[in-house]
């Protein structure tokens, strides 16, 4: 009679997580002073239907999505829906929202938020296809 070896879960489970790619673990902006200050925010670059740019003055950022968002490329202003520091840093709970549409419009979760440099944020924001103004969420951001 043969016996199941029991070790090829673990070793499966090392594989499959060595094999997931760093974008798809979820790793929030620290420390908090570097993540995104929503009052801080003057506009925004849609580059794709999950990446936004922000331009927050001194600061830049890349903001990835948890998926596609094409109801924000259809709006002028956005909120930003922080954490309970007030600071969007990419943490689970974090969104952003179209501001101009319909009552009910629906959050985008975000998945990961990263800081830029300005000429980056200018070279990318070039090609971006919609941009808009910063509004206020519930949080002050």
């Amino acid at each position: 009679m043969l016996r199941p070896h029991r070790w090829w879960l673990p070793a499966a489970l090392a594989l499959i997580t060595a094999a997931a790619p760093a974008s798809d673990r979820h790793a929030p902006l620290r420390p908090v002073s570097d993540c995104l200050d929503p009052d801080r925010a003057r506009g925004w670059v849609m580059v794709s239907s999950d990446e936004l740019l922000v331009d927050a003055g001194r600061r830049h950022y890349r903001i990835m999505l948890s998926y596609a968002c094409p109801e924000l490329g259809t709006s002028t202003a956005l909120a930003f829906e922080a954490g309970a520091v007030s600071r969007v840093c990419g943490d689970i709970g974090e969104s952003v929202r179209p501001l101009d549409r319909l009552r009910g419009a629906r959050a985008c979760d975000i998945a990961r938020v990263e800081r830029i440099e300005a000429d980056e944020y200018r070279e990318r924001s070039a090609g971006g296809s919609v941009s808009g103004r910063i509004g206020r969420g519930s949080n002050g951001g």
